[in-house]
C-alpha cells in the first residue's frame, strides 16, 4: 500500500448511502416539529368561529379569546412534543405574533372602521400562514395565504363593515380547521 492514500475515505456508493439517511433524518425532524401544528390550529379556528358569532363591536372577546387560546397552545406543544415546543422557543414564531399584535391592534388606532373589517382578517392570515410556513407545512400557509388575499379583496367592498367582519371570520374558521386537518398525521 502506498503511505500517500488515504483508506479512510467514503466510497461513491457509501456516500450516497450516508447522504440519503441525512436527508431521512432531516425530514423526520422536520415532520416531528410540526406534527402537531394541526391542533394549535384547531384551537383557533375555533376562536375565529367565536369572532364570527359575537361580530366586531365585542372587544372584550379578543381580549378573553387570545390569552385562553395562546394558553391552550402552549400546553399542546409541552404535552405532545417536546421538538415543538423548542421550536416555538425560535424568535421567529414571537416576531410573527408580535407582528400579528402590533398590525392588527395597532391599526385600530390608524384605520377607519370600515377598513378595519377586512384588515384584522388579512393580517391574520399572513400571520397564521407565516406560522404554517415555520411549521414546514407549505400547503396549509399557501391556503393561509389565499384567505388573507380574500380578506385584502374584501376592504374594497362597499358593504356593512359587520357584514364583512362576520363573513371573513366564517371563512377563516373554516378554513383555518380544513387546514388543520390537512395537517393531520
Amino acid at each position: 500500500m502506498l503511505p500517500f492514500v488515504n483508506t479512510n475515505l467514503l466510497r461513491p456508493e457509501d456516500a450516497r448511502l450516508l447522504l440519503a439517511e441525512i436527508e431521512r433524518a432531516r425530514r423526520a425532524t422536520r415532520y416531528r416539529i410540526g406534527e402537531y401544528s394541526w391542533i394549535s390550529f384547531a384551537v383557533w379556528a375555533g376562536v375565529f368561529g367565536g369572532a364570527a358569532i359575537v361580530g366586531p363591536r365585542t372587544v372584550w372577546y379578543w381580549v378573553a379569546a387570545v390569552p385562553v387560546a395562546l394558553v391552550s397552545t402552549a400546553i399542546v406543544d409541552k404535552r405532545l412534543s417536546g421538538l415543538r415546543t423548542a421550536r416555538r422557543a425560535d424568535w421567529r414564531y414571537w416576531a410573527v405574533g408580535g407582528a400579528i399584535a402590533v398590525a392588527s391592534f395597532g391599526g385600530g388606532w390608524f384605520l377607519p372602521i370600515p377598513f378595519l373589517a377586512g384588515w384584522t382578517w388579512f393580517v391574520l392570515g399572513m400571520g397564521f400562514a407565516g406560522f404554517a410556513w415555520l411549521d414546514h407545512h407549505r400547503r396549509a400557509a399557501l391556503v393561509l395565504w389565499a384567505l388573507a388575499c380574500l380578506a385584502l379583496l374584501a376592504l374594497g367592498l362597499d358593504a356593512d363593515p359587520e357584514l364583512v367582519y362576520r363573513g371573513l371570520a366564517a371563512v377563516f374558521a373554516v378554513g383555518t380547521a380544513a387546514t388543520a386537518w390537512g395537517m393531520k398525521p
